[in-house]
């Protein structure tokens, strides 16, 4: 099981002990069903899901100066020749 799916059956069930503690507590909440769980694990999943997405374009925007020079590079179409000077620089020879 991945990650994420684990998560979202810790968080359901979570929030569905909270509601069977509830309702041995007899407290009833309109609102708080079953299904009403179900809607908000899937919205923060989505939001989830979201942010991450938000995160990986703000980091692949070239916004930061390792991510300026590889966009450089990648317009120049010599990227992996960058990767190669780096290690030749480094003293990370093949030999």
């Amino acid at each position: 099981m991945s990650t994420k799916k684990q998560w979202v059956t810790q968080l359901t069930g979570l929030l569905m002990a909270i509601y069977s503690l509830l309702m041995t507590l007899n407290l009833h909440f309109d609102w708080l069903t079953v299904e009403s769980i179900n809607a908000a694990v899937t919205v923060i999943v989505a939001a989830v899901v979201f942010g991450g997405t938000l995160y990986a374009v703000f980091k692949n925007t070239f916004l930061f100066k390792n991510g300026k020079r590889q966009a450089e590079l990648i317009e120049k179409g010599k990227l992996y020749e960058c990767g190669e000077t780096e290690a030749t620089e480094n003293g990370e020879d093949d030999k």
